[in-house]
């Protein structure tokens, strides 16, 4: 009889201890979620590829890109925004047989509610091993890790956001 008790009460005596107690998940609440966002970039291809992730993964009003006439929520600007790769181990034939990846993108973010515009880096490596004779599955690779790179920068600036504006 004990055991049924416990067994059975003590997850339910939980349950109303931390609810009672105002314990709730961290809420990842999108602030740009049906907002309206200017990107303000230099044309190259990673950012490209940042605009893009951030359209296709974030559910936003409208995004606008570099035109900085028109009023929206939110104005983000890319000033410095590269990957790059390196070298780090070599093997006996003195072939590279593992790489870094360093991605860094420096940016203000301004809202329509602020007069201050906040400036802010993210940087992010990973190594990999690299094998030459295997380049496409390693280019692949690459890529992968750019996306991800890109997708952690975008959450990064949207607790940023949510931090300073809300």
């Amino acid at each position: 009889m004990n055991v049924i008790i416990f067994k059975y009460a003590l997850p339910i005596i939980t349950i109303i201890m931390l609810s009672n107690c105002g314990y709730k998940l961290r809420n990842y609440e999108n602030i740009f979620q049906d907002a309206s966002i200017q990107i303000l970039f230099e044309d190259t291809k990673l950012n490209q590829e940042f605009v893009s992730l951030f359209q296709s993964t974030q559910n936003v009003g409208s995004l606008i890109q570099n035109n900085a006439n028109i009023e929206t929520d939110f104005i983000i600007e890319i000033y410095i925004h590269s990957l790059d790769k390196y070298s780090i181990a070599l093997d006996r034939g003195i072939q590279t047989s593992e790489a870094r990846l360093e991605y860094s993108l420096e940016y203000s973010i301004k809202s329509e509610d602020s007069t201050q515009k906040y400036f802010d880096q993210i940087f992010f490596e990973k190594s990999f091993p690299y094998d030459e004779s295997r380049i496409l599955a390693g280019n692949i690779q690459q890529e992968i890790i750019l996306r991800e790179f890109i997708s952690k920068a975008i959450r990064a600036i949207i607790l940023s956001a949510k931090l300073r504006f809300k």
